[in-house]
């Protein structure tokens, strides 16, 4: 089974507080996933209906077939979308082992967190959804958990 395990590159720079109800911290549930791509990428980590918590340096993600999968993160929040880089190991059931690293973007505005990643290559979206002309993205938008609403 694809095993993903993220480990983030990116140091802490310019932790912003912002205003209640625009922080990433708390459960989500996913609305919606987009890619496109030009040659088969990864099978997105998340799915519709599957759960992602985010904590101060984690987030856990629970899929509806009972995956749980931890992933430590940082993110620089002075940057307009967020900028969020990862590295994810993928372990094959071979034992081989591929690291990957990836560049993203992410926001939460209105109870809706959305984050875009690069799943080939170097560049990093300019936005949180994928735009004409785009390659090889994955987006993700999700809401608040009425629980943890603010």
């Amino acid at each position: 089974m694809f095993s993903l395990c993220l480990v983030l590159l990116l140091h802490l720079d310019g932790e912003k507080q912002q205003p209640q109800g625009q922080d990433r911290l708390g459960s989500w549930v996913v609305l919606s996933v987009k890619e496109v791509a030009f040659k088969e990428v990864p099978e997105p980590f998340c799915k519709k209906g599957d759960k992602v918590t985010f904590l101060k340096d984690r987030f856990v993600y629970n899929s509806q077939k009972g995956v749980e999968q931890e992933v430590k993160y940082t993110l620089n929040r002075s940057k307009t979308p967020w900028h969020i880089d990862l590295t994810y190991v993928d372990k094959k059931e071979n034992g081989e082992v591929k690291v990957h690293h990836l560049f993203g973007v992410m926001n939460v505005t209105e109870g809706r967190l959305k984050l875009c990643i690069t799943t080939w290559g170097d560049d990093r979206p300019e936005s949180c959804t994928i735009q004409p002309g785009d390659r090889w993205r994955q987006s993700f938008e999700m809401e608040r958990l009425a629980a943890d609403k603010k």
